[in-house]
């Protein structure tokens, strides 16, 4: 009983310890939330509600996994599952045309818009260096010429910078969340930047 309630309290005081520690790297990177695609790539600067965005990642996928019996929920709160992160990343790329859709419809459920949104879904370490999904520099569709990760396509091999842009979109916003992965590269855990590149335009 004492070993039960021991590690039950170990379990907490650790969850507790990762929840300050992304608090504070949240908040010292308040002004990166606010650091917009490059001025020069667009026209106007896009409103979107970041907690809709990232509670729709985290529980839209929950709920997609429940209807289809997939293992795509990679996103729980601040940590990432990197299974199912692989998942996602692979179904997504795999066929954009028929699976870059359901992202859309995963991300953007309940936000009401006029305008003609894309979306980019990728990692960044502390010195704003692409970290790979699965050796893809990002989940979205490859065959967009227009959102860019550094200087590729969102869904492609990564590699170098990940600075985004939007080029031929009027608005951009790139929006992130401070989370932990465990990935088998590394000798512990590490928190990474979850980024969700949004380009839109005028419906034409």
């Amino acid at each position: 009983m004492i070993k039960k309630g021991k590690k039950r309290g170990q379990t907490f005081s650790l969850d507790l310890v990762f929840g300050v520690i992304i608090f504070l790297v949240a908040s010292s990177l308040f002004y990166y939330n606010l650091r917009y695609v490059p001025e020069d790539k667009l026209t106007e600067q896009l409103r979107v509600a970041e907690e809709s965005i990232f509670n729709n990642l985290d529980f839209n996928t929950k709920d997609y996994d429940k209807n289809h019996g997939t293992s795509y929920a990679f996103l729980d709160g601040y940590r990432i599952d990197e299974i199912k992160l692989t998942n996602f990343a692979a179904y997504i790329n795999s066929d954009n045309s028929k699976n870059y859709p359901v992202m859309k419809n995963i991300l953007l459920w309940n936000i009401v818009t006029s305008y003609e949104i894309d979306l980019c879904i990728f990692f960044e370490d502390e010195n704003d260096n692409i970290v790979p999904i699965n050796n893809f520099n990002g989940i979205g569709n490859s065959t967009n010429n227009g959102m860019k990760i550094g200087n590729n396509n969102c869904g492609v091999i990564a590699s170098g910078s990940a600075k985004p842009s939007c080029e031929g979109y009027k608005y951009a916003r790139n929006l992130f969340r401070g989370v932990v992965r465990d990935m088998k590269n590394e000798p512990y855990m590490k928190i990474y930047r979850l980024n969700v590149l949004i380009c839109a335009r005028e419906k034409s």
